[in-house]
């Protein structure tokens, strides 16, 4: 009984690692069945909002002007500092 802290321990830890790459799969098996499942009960309009927004909000940021910073403008943080 001296080491059965030791041996439970290391037996726990083998039977995660054995079973976790199992675990893994089934999880994402389930992850696909429930996003599968909101797509069909949400339907195709927020599904391609959300999968599009990521593209729109990088696009529309490019396109912004960001003013410029140097000597004279107010957003250099020389100046802002002075005022």
């Amino acid at each position: 009984m001296k080491r059965f802290r030791t041996y439970a321990t290391w037996s726990v830890a083998v039977i995660a690692i054995l079973l976790s790459p199992i675990f893994l799969i089934f999880a994402i098996i389930a992850a696909v069945g429930m996003g599968l499942d909101m797509f069909d009960l949400a339907g195709e309009g927020p599904v391609a909002l959300a999968l599009s927004a990521p593209v729109i909000f990088v696009l529309l940021r490019r396109g912004r002007p960001r003013g410029r910073r140097g000597p004279g403008s107010r957003l250099d943080p020389s100046e802002a500092a002075a005022d």
